[in-house]
């Protein structure tokens, strides 16, 4: 699995389970999810835009405004998704 794969299915558990309905036999929490994204983003050198929707994302999380942070983090996986589908068909 790929970089990017993994940061599509981060970001849709992360839509699932955030902010407190992580499993705790995962060990992993908002803040756990929210440094493997950045990492990923990072590691998969995506534009700035990806980096502050998801800077959003968290802000909003802790701000307890869970439909923005949400909606947020749904842009991201939208277009991630598009590029990865893209990249499949070249």
């Amino acid at each position: 699995m790929n970089d990017q794969s993994k940061l599509l299915d981060t970001i849709r558990y992360v839509i699932l389970k955030a902010p407190n309905k992580f499993p705790r036999d995962t060990g992993l929490n908002l803040e756990k999810a929210f440094e493997e994204m950045n990492a990923l983003v990072n590691s998969i050198k995506l534009e700035n835009e990806f980096q502050k929707y998801l800077q959003r994302a968290h802000a909003n999380y802790i701000s307890g405004d869970v439909r923005s942070a949400r909606k947020a983090l749904q842009l991201i996986e939208s277009e991630l998704a598009q590029r990865v589908r893209n990249d499949g068909l070249s």
